[in-house]
């Protein structure tokens, strides 16, 4: 993809495709209802993964994103694994070799940073759907576990408590594709990830509380099966290049 000479956020050019040269992130994956989250969907050519009955998955990312084009800023964003333009899915097996499906990857909800030029490029540049106003994203990394407190003002949005992974493997150019809905027109953007990644299933003395704001009750809390992710993966000494929007 050739490079733009760049899109004006609030006075700062970026170049695309956008190049986040350091982050870090926590990825959890929550059982929820297949019908609840498909009678949100305005779109059905997008189709959440199964993963048994009438379960898909909601990913839940926190993004701490140490250097980018929009300096240092954090985000949490909400998504659920997907296929598109599939006119049925076999359970489980999507999700879990996602490369083996060209249209197979993660449609966003919501996307709610803590900064102003956060939120300015996410939707000058890409038009994820994101939330209006700034949250706070307090973040407590030692050797052992990661704990993150997400909320606006006073009112709470989610927190917990992470026990990183002992085992890492080496992520190279690894490729995600994202979705999102803007003007009822559907847009992929591709996300290419150099990471040392973790990973585990089930809860393993993780904790995890959800709080009242707006964002947890109209696009998490309702569409759980349970509160406890069955898998997590954590990405550190990652970088990111994440194209253009692509109408699809």
């Amino acid at each position: 993809m050739l490079q733009s000479q760049g899109i004006d956020v609030n006075g700062i050019k970026v170049v695309v495709p956008v190049l986040y040269e350091e982050l870090s992130a926590a990825l959890f994956f929550f059982p929820a209802s297949y019908k609840k989250v498909c009678d949100t969907v305005a779109d059905k050519r997008i189709m959440p993964v199964r993963i048994y009955g009438n379960t898909c998955i909601l990913a839940l990312t926190i993004f701490d994103y140490v250097k980018s084009p929009v300096g240092a800023y954090r985000e949490f964003a909400i998504s659920t694994p997907a296929l598109i333009d599939r006119k049925f899915s076999l359970p489980l097996l999507p999700f879990v070799f996602e490369s083996f499906f060209k249209n197979n990857g993660f449609f966003a909800s919501l996307l709610a940073m803590n900064t102003d030029l956060g939120i300015s490029h996410s939707e000058k540049i890409f038009g994820y759907p994101t939330f209006h106003r700034k949250i706070s994203i307090d973040l407590d990394d030692d050797q052992t576990y990661i704990k993150g407190n997400l909320y606006e003002e006073n009112s709470h949005i989610f927190s917990m408590q992470f026990k990183k992974p002992i085992k890492f493997k080496k992520l190279k150019d690894k490729l995600y594709n994202t979705f999102f809905l803007k003007d009822k027109n559907l847009y992929k953007v591709e996300m290419r990830v150099d990471a040392f990644m973790g990973d585990s299933f089930f809860n393993n003395g993780n904790s995890f509380v959800f709080g009242e704001h707006e964002i947890c009750e109209k696009y998490v809390r309702k569409f759980l099966v349970s509160e406890k992710p069955i898998y997590s993966m954590y990405y550190k000494q990652a970088n990111e290049l994440l194209s253009a929007p692509i109408k699809i």
